[in-house]
């Protein structure tokens, strides 16, 4: 009795602690949450695309297609944003994961922090660039334009203009003796003393634009070679090897718990089985007990009658298990043949139970009372003296979609592996070959056979394996993947190579080469035609159609906006009329004419109505080849609507600026050059306008005493402002005047800026 009773507490303790272990590998099979691992992967990918933005907008505020920074500003603040989010890696991530991820994001911020400052640099010394390339223009064209001008002098000054304007496109260096040059023939020449001041004023402005032409080509050259993209991309790769190790883990988890679970199902059910075959005496002394578990079972038992299949007993399991809510539902009224969605399998098990008396472990698929499909386990025994079939059922379904989830995957790898070009081999630290993978023999150059089991001394020439070696050592001493690009002699031609070898352990690594000489080919061929492909570009706002000269589409080049017009109705062999109104399609059609006739780019603008909304569109259109024209079309409604509200702005600020009654200026913090400044500020000091000052003087040439000049700047340091400071200042034609100046400093931006009252009269 007592050996009855330990017995007894032995299985329940078993199957208690197989239920924690249960629950404790259930815990850990979803501890991966993949809501944050889409978000922090998003994060990662918006990362990379405010990059790219924000060299994009660089690119074109240097080429003046941007005119403001703010976008770059924008993108800026978002790439801070994004890289504080990132600094919270998701809650799977192990704690050396999370530190490799904490130095990498580390990092980028390092390389963003002086990007940003070689950006803010660029867009000083752009702006600057700007100006004088704005006023050198129209000072040159004042001169020449004079009639006491010496033709001769206009000619050098024109011929300067045209030489420092070519510059300016071509950022050709070569030019720059010539320019210089020219400049020092100008500065020789004899010239009126009226016009001298003038033409120094636009020297002044030319040797700016060559010095700052080429510090902002520098700039731009070195703020698109820091290795932004590259540390995002290492951020990438690191989270998606430590995401790969944690669903691993958590994968392993899941299998053990299956594996588990199964194994305390088959137990339950193989001690209800054991307990059916006791006696009737100890059934009766046990039934509640037996009753408890038959109810509880996590697995569905049931009782079946042999000759027909009618449902004599089952569980609440088998219940739940096939959709119905009580026991006198399916016992006396329903029949199992009800349930089996392939009737065969039923007839398998019937005589399997016949042959054996008891079957394991059989596979079916039965069907719900709602008409749903589940896999089911089945073990039954064969009860003759009874006429029944005893025996449980458990629900497999989420164990049968893992299997075929395993199984597409495995076919998926199969085929990507066959689908492989590449060239897979493995080396280890003496550079001898252990594996050898390749789908195309004619990237070999000695038959694969020949190559395994032997170093690459024995099957390359000297040079070409010593290149080897040496790269295989270097992946392992770093432990670091490390991409090259080499040639090889095959078959009595050159093959261009790009291999990544990374490190498979301590003394293996995997060489794996792909060939690239048609990229190498077309990278040529993209080279010799990179002027044509420049100008095409230049042209392509946002879609770009190929049309006949009758107004028939041939061809959709680029998708830009196309949603607002049916793309339908640009497929080939429509006309302009059809996604187009009439009036618009005969203006279309005319500029089409014009661009053949003249062969001459044509560009206008013009305003569709779509969804009951005007939208504003620019058109270019070039004529390509005999009677072919390309059509670009932008959506400029956008620009527009900021065109119009910033030009009304611009006026408003503009003429409060210009009329003020005080002298308004801006200067560079660090050596006091005037960035900006009114009409009331260049009366003040003797100037016909502002451009004569702007860039060209510093705040150093109007002070009388330096000493002023320098307290000034030491109360900004100290203070930040400078309220009503009296001070005399050169006008000039050397004049002193009196002045009444207030100004603060913005140390972040590196200026500052103020205003000055002439206070003369109160003087006197």
């Amino acid at each position: 009795m007592k050996f009855k009773a330990f017995s007894t507490f032995s299985s329940y303790l078993m199957f208690a602690g197989g239920g924690m272990l249960c629950l404790f590998l259930w815990v850990k099979s979803e501890a991966i949450d993949f809501q944050q691992h889409s978000g922090y992967v998003d994060r990662l990918r918006q990362i990379q695309a405010v990059d790219a933005r924000i060299n994009q907008n660089v690119l074109l505020a240097k080429n003046s297609l941007l005119t403001y920074y703010d976008p770059i500003v924008n993108e800026l603040t978002t790439l801070r944003k994004l890289q504080t989010e990132l600094k919270q890696p998701p809650t799977y991530i192990d704690q050396v994961g999370r530190e490799e991820l904490s130095r990498l994001i580390e990092n980028h911020i390092q390389v963003w922090q002086q990007k940003e400052k070689l950006i803010q640099k660029f867009q000083s010394q752009n702006a600057i660039l700007r100006n004088s390339l704005s006023y050198l223009p129209i000072a040159i064209t004042g001169i020449t334009k004079q009639k006491t001008t010496n033709p001769d002098e206009a000619a050098r000054l024109t011929q300067l203009l045209q030489n420092i304007l070519l510059f300016n496109l071509s950022s050709d260096e070569k030019r720059v003796p010539q320019i210089k040059q020219q400049i020092q023939q100008i500065l020789a020449a004899n010239t009126l003393p009226a016009q001298r001041g003038e033409i120094k004023n636009a020297i002044a402005h030319a040797r700016i634009i060559l010095n700052s032409h080429l510090q902002v080509d520098n700039l731009v050259r070195t703020t698109m070679a820091l290795p932004t993209s590259k540390r995002s991309e290492a951020i990438a790769k690191a989270y998606d090897r430590r995401y790969k190790q944690a669903l691993d883990t958590t994968n392993a988890y899941r299998l053990w718990f299956y594996l588990l679970f199964t194994v305390l199902l088959m137990g339950v059910a193989t001690s209800i089985i054991l307990q059916l075959r006791a006696s009737a005496i100890a059934l009766r002394y046990s039934e509640a007990k037996f009753r408890n578990i038959f109810e509880n079972s996590q697995v569905g038992i049931f009782r079946v009658r042999v000759e027909d299949g009618l449902i004599l007993d089952i569980n609440q399991r088998f219940l739940d298990m096939f959709g119905y809510n009580y026991p006198g539902d399916l016992i006396g009224v329903k029949r199992t043949t009800e349930f089996y969605v392939n009737p065969n399998e039923r007839q398998q098990m019937l005589e399997l139970l016949r042959t054996r008396a008891q079957i394991q472990n059989f596979e079916a698929q039965f069907r719900q009372r709602d008409g749903a499909v589940f896999w089911g386990l089945l073990s039954a025994r064969f009860s003759a003296q009874e006429g029944c079939i005893e025996g449980v059922i458990a629900d497999i379904s989420d164990r049968k979609r893992t299997e075929q989830a395993l199984q597409a995957s495995e076919a998926e790898l199969r085929g990507l592996f066959a689908a492989m070009t590449e060239l897979i081999l493995v080396y280890n630290q003496q550079g001898r070959c252990l594996k050898l993978v390749s789908t195309n023999p004619d990237l070999l150059s000695i038959p694969s056979e020949e190559q395994l089991n032997r170093t690459i001394y024995e099957c390359l020439p000297q040079e070409q394996a010593e290149f080897r070696h040496r790269y295989i050592q270097q992946a392992l001493e770093t432990q670091r993947t490390l991409n090259i690009e080499y040639t090889q002699a095959i078959a009595n031609r050159t093959v261009w190579f790009s291999a990544s070898i990374s490190p498979l352990s301590d003394n293996t690594v995997l060489w794996a080469a792909r060939d690239i000489s048609d990229l190498k080919q077309a990278t040529e061929a993209l080279r010799q035609s990179e002027a044509t492909n420049r100008a095409l570009i230049s042209a392509i706002p946002d879609l770009l159609l190929r049309v006949k000269g009758d107004g028939t589409y041939l061809d959709i080049l680029g998708s830009g906006k196309s949603n607002r017009l049916n793309v339908k109705q640009l497929a080939n062999g429509t006309t302009l009329y059809d996604p187009l109104p009439p009036d618009r399609a005969q203006e279309r059609s005319y500029y089409i004419q014009q661009a053949l006739k003249t062969g001459e780019i044509q560009i206008y603008e013009h305003q569709l109505v779509n969804d009951g909304a005007i939208r504003d569109e620019e058109v270019r259109i070039v004529a390509s080849r005999n009677n072919e024209v390309l059509v670009m079309v932008r959506d400029i409604t956008d620009r527009k609507r900021t065109e119009r509200a910033l030009q009304h702005s611009e006026r408003k600020f503009r003429n409060i600026f210009e009329n003020s009654q005080v002298g308004i200026f801006r200067i560079r913090g660090e050596d006091g050059l005037l960035w900006e400044a009114n009409q009331r500020l260049a009366t003040m000091m003797g100037y016909d306008c502002a451009a004569e000052m702007i860039g060209l003087m510093y705040a150093d040439d109007f002070y009388v005493d330096a000493n002023q000049r320098q307290q000034v700047v030491e109360t900004l340091q100290t203070n930040g402002e400078i309220q009503n400071f009296e001070a005399q200042f050169c006008q000039r034609d050397g004049a002193v005047i009196w002045g009444l100046l207030s100004a603060r400093l913005d140390a972040d931006a590196g200026y500052i800026e103020g205003v000055i009252t002439d206070i003369c009269d109160r003087k006197r």
